[in-house]
Order: C-alpha cells, then sequence, then structure tokens
C-alpha cells in the first residue's frame, strides 16, 4: 500500500496494490489518518487491487466515518475487476463516489 499526494494540494490518493484484507487495516488507517490536513479530498485506488475481503469493506466503511468530507471521496475501481464487482454487489455506491476506468 502506498500513499501519494494527488496534482492538488487538497486532493489525495492512497493506491492499494495486491490484496486487501484484514492484515492490511493498521497501515490502511494509518495513512489515512496520516494525510496531509490539506487533503479535502481523498480517492482509494483499487485498479490494483486483485482481491479484497470483508474485512476491507468494514475498513472503508471506517475510513468514511473518519473524514470530515465523506461524500467528497472517491473509490476508483477498474471495470471487470474483483473490485468492481465486490463494490456493486455490496451496494457501496450508496455510501461512496465509485470511479470505473
Amino acid at each position: 500500500m502506498a500513499i501519494h499526494i494527488g496534482k492538488g494540494e487538497n486532493e489525495c490518493q492512497l493506491h492499494i496494490d495486491g490484496r486487501f484484507t484484514f492484515e492490511t487495516y493498521r497501515e490502511f488507517l494509518s495513512a489515512v489518518d496520516g494525510r496531509s490536513p490539506h487533503c479535502k479530498h481523498l480517492t482509494i485506488d483499487l485498479t490494483r487491487t486483485d482481491y479484497l475481503d470483508s474485512s476491507a469493506l468494514g475498513l472503508l466503511i471506517q475510513m468514511r466515518q473518519r473524514l470530515s468530507n465523506p461524500e467528497r471521496n472517491v473509490l476508483r475501481v477498474k471495470k471487470g475487476s474483483v473490485a468492481e464487482e465486490v463494490l456493486t454487489i455490496t451496494n457501496f455506491a450508496q455510501m461512496f463516489q465509485i470511479e470505473v476506468t
């Protein structure tokens, strides 16, 4: 997992490569909590995530609760990916803006 600051001062991106599971919860929440205070928009990039479990879904919900503007945050997924399928089945589009690339 790597966190990258986006093009603007107010935008951050958190890229999750590989498996997004319970084992990554500390690193994930640390990255969310450790982002720049100027970061107003957070994009979680799941385009290189090849597996996510129910713990990962719970972490996304926890992240949303920790953020001051949860409606301004995006989940980015690759078209036809496991992440897109799981987020569609679980109806996460009601809680997050989902971008399909």
